[in-house]
């Protein structure tokens, strides 16, 4: 098996392909490539909580465990045990992908590295190191409001001071880092690429990543959204303040009342970033002339132009703007509204679970009621499904036509809801409004052509037989949904 360990870097999209690695983890098993849980469901941060330094209790750690010194010996001969339990399990697997970007601005003692791969080595044939990295002044404006989430230090300056007589700062100095890796891994097995490369017109991270690990081409990737956007200048002002009366870890702990207000403060604030100067913005930068460099002459040797283009234009356009009342009142109607579509949301989902609950204890007994679905725009996929499969078994067609519409906005074309609103449109004995259902969209005449399929040729008794067989196993709601399903096209 080969290892291939994306490192980051921090601010090129990893969450982005972290979140498809695991969205696909089952159509990637089929490839043959393990992206496994055990190191963490989307984020292998315990690969760095187990590089770590032994005396090294950091905020990775204390989210992820050890939270002690004494912990660590411990965690570590855990994640050996599950980690190596999942790779036998997973079988003959040709390609197993780690990815966790603080294993490159967290590993900053050789030793640390070295524990990396020993911990890896054992497991696999081969190591393949995969980085991305970003032009230093681009990381800092895009790191202060990761800072700024995460509850970190922000008493400095924006771009960190680079002494003539010091170190350059090691999260920026991919040279120093890139040197590291490859005394441990060798530099041949080594792959960097520059994370918005210069007149590359329509690059795409997912994709190049995708042909770095030879993840085959398909189109039924489920692709994320992008997340960890930088904050617009309300939403620096507004975590500044927050920070102070909610801090990121109390007595040791994470914080449990502030995740879900971060996670909406991003999404309903994203923006440039704070305001910066183009002259201090290129002044960092240079400090990193030499060591960028190097490594363009080492991994791009047939480059002729820099590592990194040198195009600064961006910070010539100056906001200074001031926060105003009624900035005040946009945020707090914001927060106010996603809270409440959370809330709503978990209100459906827990009406959702007695659903099933009351289903699957007496398939023939009243059902429960079912509440109206929360505003647009605020349902996950997941709850759609369940919701429409609820409708469905309780023979609200009707409903079912109405909600499965306006999740076609909602969600996008997705096969499943062509095959729940073309089954209820069929079931209400609609045909005019089935018929214009397939001219309408682009993906119904198929699978409508399946349904009627199904209604007016009908099956064999064998055949429904085996259909209903097949029904038995999984999820016992949802196969009693499907049975109920073909019963009524076959009635």
């Amino acid at each position: 098996m080969k290892a291939i360990i994306h490192i980051g870097a921090e601010k090129t999209g990893t969450t982005s392909i972290q979140q498809f690695c695991a969205m696909n983890r089952a159509h990637l098993a089929d490839e043959g490539i393990l992206y496994p849980v055990s190191l963490g469901a989307s984020n292998h941060m315990r690969l760095t909580a187990y590089a770590l330094n032994d005396d090294k209790i950091d905020d990775v750690r204390l989210t992820v465990g050890p939270s002690s010194r004494d912990q660590v010996d411990s965690y570590r001969d855990r994640l050996r045990g599950s980690l190596a339990a999942e790779i036998e399990q997973a079988g003959e697997n040709s390609t197993l992908i780690l990815s966790n970007e603080h294993l490159q601005s967290r590993l900053i003692e050789q030793e640390e590295v070295d524990r990396l791969r020993d911990f890896i080595s054992p497991l696999v044939d081969r190591t393949q190191i995969l980085i991305y990295i970003r032009r230093q002044d681009r990381v800092a404006v895009s790191y202060y409001s990761t800072r700024l989430k995460a509850d970190l230090d922000l008493e400095g300056p924006l771009f960190p001071t680079c002494a003539a007589d010091a170190p350059l700062p090691d999260y920026y100095d991919y040279d120093r880092m890139l040197r590291r890796y490859e005394a441990t891994f060798g530099r041949e097995n080594i792959t960097v690429r520059i994370f918005e490369p210069a007149g590359a017109t329509g690059w795409d991270l997912l994709r190049d990543f995708r042909e770095q690990c030879d993840i085959p081409e398909s189109n039924d990737y489920l692709i994320p959204s992008r997340e960890n956007q930088s904050l617009s200048e309300l939403g620096i002002r507004f975590l500044r303040r927050f920070n102070k009366q909610a801090p990121r870890f109390v007595e040791g702990r994470l914080n449990p009342y502030r995740a879900e207000i971060i996670d909406a403060t991003g999404r309903c604030f994203s923006g440039p970033g704070p305001e910066v100067r183009r002259l201090d913005a290129e002044a960092f930068y240079r400090h990193f002339e030499e060591g960028n460099e190097a490594i363009n002459s080492r991994y791009f040797p047939e480059s002729t132009g820099p590592l990194f283009d040198e195009d600064f234009s961006v910070y010539d356009k100056v906001r200074n703007r001031q926060v105003t009342e009624n900035d005040l009142i946009d945020l707090a109607t914001y927060l106010w509204l996603d809270r409440s579509k959370v809330i709503a949301d978990l209100l459906l989902e827990n009406a959702l679970l007695n659903f099933e609950i009351s289903v699957k204890a007496n398939p023939d007994g009243p059902l429960p009621s079912l509440p109206d679905l929360p505003p647009e725009g605020s349902l996950s996929p997941n709850l759609a499904m369940n919701y429409l499969g609820a409708l469905l078994y309780g023979g609200a067609f009707k409903k079912a036509v109405e909600v499965s519409d306006r999740l076609l906005g909602d969600l996008g074309s997705k096969p499943v809801l062509f095959l729940v609103h073309g089954f209820a449109l069929l079931a209400l004995g609609n045909d005019a409004a089935f018929e214009a259902f397939r001219e309408e969209h682009p993906l119904a005449p198929k699978l409508a052509a399946s349904l009627l399929a199904l209604k007016h040729v009908g099956l064999a008794e064998n055949t429904r037989a085996d259909w209903m067989d097949f029904f038995e196993e999984g999820d016992k709601f949802q196969s009693l949904v499907y049975k109920r399903c073909l019963s009524w096209l076959q009635a």
